[in-house]
């Protein structure tokens, strides 16, 4: 089985509009842990960086995608929403997606991988979620 990570860079990966897409997340190794150790995502909050096609042919966005299973999309989304490095990014131009993966399909039959893909806007009142094409 593949991980939500692993299925996204994979789908970033098959995207013509995407240029290059790299995990930032790092295991940290820590053998007191229980786990033995601790996955650290890049400013708290982003498991993959890739850079897309802009509208012109000289620009280029840099977006930052946190990944998960799609029942914890809404915990993903306030984990963003509190993060200290937020504003900044969003002021650097970056975009910030949650790719969220579950499975569809008709009860009886071979289920396909589906992404919800969101992404964090900012408004006058704050930030809101718009979900996009995935």
């Amino acid at each position: 089985m593949t991980s939500p990570t692993q299925r996204t860079l994979a789908a970033l990966k098959a995207d013509p509009a995407v240029l290059h897409a790299q995990v930032v997340e790092h295991w940290i190794a820590v053998p007191s842990m229980p786990a033995g150790g601790v996955r650290r995502d890049l400013f708290t909050i982003l498991d993959l960086v890739a850079l897309e096609k802009g509208v012109s042919p000289d620009e280029v966005k840099t977006v930052g995608i946190q990944v998960c299973a799609a029942p914890s999309l809404s915990a993903r989304q306030a984990k963003i929403e509190a993060a200290p490095a937020l504003l900044d990014l969003w002021r650097a131009g970056w975009a910030i997606r949650v790719h969220g993966w579950r499975k569809v399909g008709p009860r009886g039959k071979m289920k396909r991988w589906k992404c919800l893909v969101r992404e964090i806007q900012r408004t006058a009142d704050g930030w809101t979620w718009k979900e996009i094409a995935a």
